[in-house]
């Protein structure tokens, strides 16, 4: 037999390029997900997947929450809960955030490897270069969405049915499309997002299958993929992925539950879980608030569109199915844009590879083709994203413990020292942690599993968050023993926080500012909290300034709570000493409240005008200048304060409620901008 040549230096040399380009890749998206903590849901999936283990299987009823106890659960998220679980007790929170990191690396190197199967130049790895560019850009415009969710494994086997079916596109092969009913399996016991893997099979089909015919048809102008035997081979590798759907444990109701959620989130039939749920809040309206991950949604949706113009002659049906497929959950709720912003990566860098698989005729896109497929211009983008990842991991602090402010940790530790049990009123975000620390010697009301609550029980949740006058009858009916809330993120319970503290009937037992703790007098032992008193205010600042390994930014942050729940309990005076001692703008909105809530119009109308003079979009600054209009009777000018607000929020409470109070006072229809005095 003749000697096999040894690979040639320019092989080897582009070999180690590529490898490079890979590392690269797998390290950025690494560290640009390599955050603490942030999601709540993270404990209530640890509580069940330590409950699995203990009793030997599957959970078929809540055995968590007062609110939904007993209620039937189809758990299909049990595969992911139980590996966190194992993960948590290797190596606590820290664990949890480099398996995330891993997982999420992992599926951005399939993504590429999918992407690398379009690529037909033998002259690859400057188009590879590009690719690795533009996939740290959509890393950067998503990762606040990659949390320690089930919707990391979602994105990794996404990435799989991405791969091999842009594989089996390229050499026809069937024996690799076995991989995708073997990845469903995983994927139907890990997300409800699992029938994303039949959609994505389908998209495939049906857009490679109007191909062939346009082909046949003689009409030109789109890609052809598989056709003949290979689109059935796809339908069979379809049927095994749908049977693959009900191997789970919970059967057809298994496959019940994601069409269930997706009622949940459809903001067109005005269902209470898509309007008072933040993360299923349509990105439209959250835009207005400037949050960072949805503001890019609509230019990556315009560079994915109109990359297939990149080759207007050959446009894949295939791939503009599955955009616009990802494209209609991502409007409905903005916790589904990362998987249309993964699926969009993938459409824009196929289109860009097959573009500049063909020669540029012209000297202009000569030129540009060297500087798009130059690997300096790759080196370019992940320093200039390097330098905000770097500012950004800085600031959220030490991965071993959860993000600040998230959860009740300090109230979790009194109550696991009481030693008692007892059935306590919580905010959701709070509930999934009191389970995982305190279940089931005390149980909590509410948790983040809100498909098991009745859109009448949630209603009737917020009913009594948002008028806690009615709160003292929901809580006797329940029995509660105490009420753990947060004094901000959100700030919904504020005014309960602040009825709380006034009523007889409960204590206010411990806070940091951060964090409340109310429990009933008959029902501890702890010395109760007045905020009234200077040295209270004054322990409490000290401790926050004593907390080890927080940064300055975040003490700020921990002082302007303290100061924001002084302002709630009504003790202005404590709540001003303590904000003119911070000299941040958030700070001095907040002082400017306080004296407006003390009586001492003249500096809050001085401090506020101040403020807005440095930043006309000061939200804080301009509620203070309507509040203070509409005391002194000047409604139009009120109306113009309030407008400016919804301008810049338009779902602002506080500014709608100030202009329904005018519509009340001055009746329809003279409550428009220059309207009279009464």
């Amino acid at each position: 037999m003749p000697a096999t040549e040894p690979p040639s230096d320019s092989f080897r040399s582009l070999a180690i390029a590529q490898t490079i380009l890979l590392l690269v890749l797998f390290v950025f998206a690494f560290f640009a997900v390599f955050f603490p903590l942030t999601n709540t849901d993270i404990w209530w999936h640890l509580a069940a997947g330590r409950l699995i283990l203990e009793q030997a299987g599957f959970l078929t009823v809540d055995p968590f929450s007062l609110s939904s106890q007993g209620q039937p659960w189809v758990d299909i998220h049990w595969l992911f809960q139980v590996l966190s679980f194992w993960a948590h007790s290797f190596g606590g929170n820290t664990a949890l955030v480099i398996g995330k990191c891993l997982l999420f690396a992992l599926a951005a190197i399939f993504m590429l490897k999918a992407v690398e199967a379009n690529i037909t130049n033998q002259n690859s790895f400057p188009i590879r270069a590009l690719a690795v560019a533009l996939y740290v850009l959509l890393i950067m415009a998503g990762r606040q969405l990659v949390f320690v969710r089930p919707i990391v494994l979602s994105l990794l086997f996404m990435s799989v049915f991405f791969f091999v079916l842009e594989r089996f596109r390229k050499n026809q092969r069937p024996a690799i499309l076995l991989v995708l009913p073997l990845t469903q399996v995983l994927w139907s016991n890990s997300q409800p997002l699992f029938p994303l893997g039949p959609i994505i099979l389908l998209c495939y089909i049906v857009g490679d299958g109007l191909a062939a015919i346009a082909s046949r048809l003689s009409l030109s102008g789109f890609e052809t993929g598989s056709r003949g035997k290979s689109l059935g081979h796809l339908g069979i590798c379809l049927l095994l992925c749908g049977l693959a759907c009900l191997a789970t444990p919970y059967g057809t109701a298994g496959l019940e539950l994601p069409f269930k959620l997706f009622g949940r989130i459809d903001p067109w039939a005005a269902n209470i879980f898509a309007t008072q749920v933040t993360e299923n809040v349509s990105p439209w309206l959250l835009e207005h608030y400037g949050v960072e991950f949805v503001a890019a949604f609509k230019w990556i949706a315009v560079v994915a569109l109109g990359s297939f113009l990149l080759k207007p002659r050959r446009i894949s049906l295939a791939r503009l199915g599955l955009l616009l497929a990802m494209t209609l959950p991502a409007l409905m709720a903005n916790r589904n844009l990362l998987i249309f912003y993964w699926t969009a990566g993938l459409v824009i860098l196929i289109n860009v590879a097959r573009a500049f698989d063909s020669k540029p005729g012209q000297a202009h896109q000569k030129m540009f083709y060297r500087l798009a497929q130059s690997p300096w211009l790759t080196l370019i983008v992940i320093l200039a994203m390097s330098f905000p990842l770097g500012a950004a991991m800085r600031q959220e602090g030490s991965i071993d413990q959860p993000s600040p402010f998230r959860v009740p940790e300090k109230s979790v530790g009194l109550l696991e020292k009481s030693g008692s049990g007892g059935r306590l009123f919580n905010s959701v975000r709070y509930g999934g942690y009191l389970i995982w620390k305190l279940h089931p010697n005390q149980r909590a009301y509410i948790d983040g599993r809100l498909v098991l609550q009745a859109g009448r029980q949630f209603a009737d949740y917020l009913e009594v968050v948002d008028h806690p006058e009615k709160f003292e009858t929901f809580a006797r009916l329940h029995n509660f023993s105490a009420v753990v809330l947060p004094v901000a993120k959100p700030d919904r319970y504020q005014r309960l926080i602040g009825y709380l503290y006034r009523s007889p009937e409960w204590d206010l037992v411990f806070s940091d500012g951060s964090e409340t703790f109310f429990a009933r007098p008959s029902k501890h032992s702890f010395e109760p909290i007045d905020l009234s008193l200077r040295g209270t205010v004054t322990r409490i600042t000290n401790q926050i300034e004593s907390r080890p390994l927080t940064n300055r930014q975040i003490k700020e942050q921990a002082l302007i709570h303290l100061g924001l729940l002084l302002n709630i309990s009504g003790n202005y005076d404590r709540a001003e000493e303590l904000l003119m001692t911070i000299k941040s703008n958030s700070a001095q909105a907040l002082l400017a409240r306080s004296y407006y809530l003390n009586k001492k119009p003249m500096a809050a109308l001085a401090l506020s005008s101040g403020l807005l003079q440095t930043n006309p979009e000061d939200v804080d600054s301009l509620l203070v200048m309507a509040l203070l209009a509409f005391d002194t009777l000047d409604y139009a000018e009120a109306i113009r304060w309030a407008e400016q607000v919804l301008e810049i929020e338009p779902y602002n409470a506080q500014a709608r409620q100030l202009l329904n109070e005018i519509v009340r006072i001055l009746g329809p229809g003279r409550s428009g901008r220059g309207g009279s005095k009464p």
